[in-house]
């Protein structure tokens, strides 16, 4: 990841998620969020293939899920932290899950 004035790395499997949030994006650890100038898009392109779009504002590092609510439109991920689901990513989350 790289800001303005530094480079951070970030093993994947310590992300939970990235949110696009007010033209930028944070990228959220257990304890600790980073944000940085980007697109979900753009971030999809090189990240591996364990990291799921959910939500039109979110991505998940599918490897830390821990249970899909589908009725509640939930996604919840280690450490008890829940993410929403959106309608047009279900599908592919059940298919995932699976």
């Amino acid at each position: 990841m790289k800001s303005r004035d530094e480079r951070i790395r970030v093993p994947y499997r310590k992300i939970l998620y990235f949110e696009a949030r007010e033209r930028r994006l944070c990228l959220r650890m257990a304890g600790e969020e980073l944000t940085f100038t980007g697109t979900l898009e753009k971030l999809l392109e090189i990240l591996p293939p364990e990291f799921r779009r959910v939500h039109r504002s979110f991505v998940v590092n599918a490897d830390n899920i821990q249970r899909v609510a589908l009725s509640q439109n939930l996604v919840y991920l280690r450490g008890d932290v829940a993410v929403p689901l959106s309608r047009s990513y279900k599908k592919e989350v059940r298919e995932y899950d699976a």
